[in-house]
């Protein structure tokens, strides 16, 4: 997930609301949109350090009906990244290990749709200790293991928290398919589900989720040198159980929905024994049920240090 860097917490607006009339579902610590166009495909052996940065901007809140209420709701995530990527095996597989370390403007709890200057803070740390690829000749599998910690900022009923407060663990399932042995075209999907904690100091438990992310790509011949890649991304995420003890109006009580849409470009550039890549990812949402609905940015950028064994790879980075 990436780079979750995942799904940064890209801590989700949820519980935008207009007064009385508009709200959303209980936030959950997550990135959706931090996987792209090879969300199924392991990063080559070595070393893996980045950052990544996140902006989204809802305009709108729908309710189960699809009825809009507006808002006008940012949030900006920026993170530190860092992935081991070894020769070692499990069950076959390729082990790597991941640490997202966020910051955050704000996480919502329950904000009006006048939403105060965030006030930036440590958010809710990723850990991911296991992960394990396999490669099955045009076929790539994922399958990862990991746990956003509450390690941010975060007070019942503060409107300035960079954490929600709680635990969330996440399996990961994913594949890539190639359509040619050159891997010009792609196309991928991850699946992650997590299962949260109830919120500290309270008996509020946000519902499980599930995530779908990835898209399809191609090489671009015209940009060789950069080893570029081209393609339309996406994600969806569904509420799969109901949240508990989350006070919501009537029309609100729906399991929330995203479902997101968007181009990704991406180059890498190497120098000596380093490689430097660079991806762009921006969705537009559409069609959210019980949730906020607006655009989605990410920057982000690795610097990749192969395992001297595996010699410099090509694959890549997703």
């Amino acid at each position: 997930m990436l780079p979750s860097f995942r799904n940064i917490a890209a801590l989700i607006v949820a519980f935008a609301a207009a007064p009385t009339r508009a709200a959303a579902q209980a936030p959950v610590p997550q990135y959706r949109g931090d996987y792209g166009i090879e969300s199924g495909t392991q990063a080559p052996p070595g070393t893996w350090m980045g950052m990544l940065y996140n902006y989204y901007r809802a305009t709108i809140v729908r309710d189960e009906q699809g009825t809009r209420f507006p808002i006008n709701t940012t949030v900006s995530n920026a993170a530190l990244l860092g992935e081991y990527s070894s020769l070692a095996t499990v069950l076959g597989g390729r082990w790597a290990a991941r640490i997202i370390v966020p910051f955050a403007s704000r996480a919502f709890g329950l904000p009006q749709v006048a939403v105060p200057d965030g006030e930036w803070g440590f958010s809710d740390l990723y850990l991911q200790p296991l992960q394990l690829g396999w490669k099955v000749q045009q076929l790539d599998f994922l399958f990862g293991q990991g746990v956003f910690v509450p390690t941010g900022r975060f007070t019942e009923g503060a409107n300035n928290n960079t954490g929600l407060g709680m635990w969330s663990y996440e399996t990961t399932l994913g594949s890539t398919l190639y359509a040619d042995s050159a891997r010009t075209l792609s196309v991928s999907t991850l699946l992650s589900y997590q299962i949260n904690s109830s919120v500290r100091g309270s008996d509020r438990r946000a519902g499980q989720t599930l995530t779908a992310e990835g898209g399809f790509g191609t090489a671009l011949p015209w940009w060789t040198r950069t080893n570029g890649r081209l393609g339309m991304a996406y994600y969806t995420r569904w509420k799969t159980t109901a949240d508990h003890n989350y006070p919501l109006p009537p029309n609100f009580r729906h399991r929330d929905e995203y479902y997101a849409f968007g181009p990704e470009l991406s180059a890498n550039w190497s120098a000596k024994s380093a490689t430097t890549y660079l991806t762009l990812r921006y969705f537009w949402e559409g069609g959210n049920l019980v949730a906020p609905q607006g655009q989605s940015f990410y920057l982000i950028a690795n610097v990749y240090l192969p395992n001297a064994k595996a010699g410099q790879s090509t694959v890549a980075k997703k």
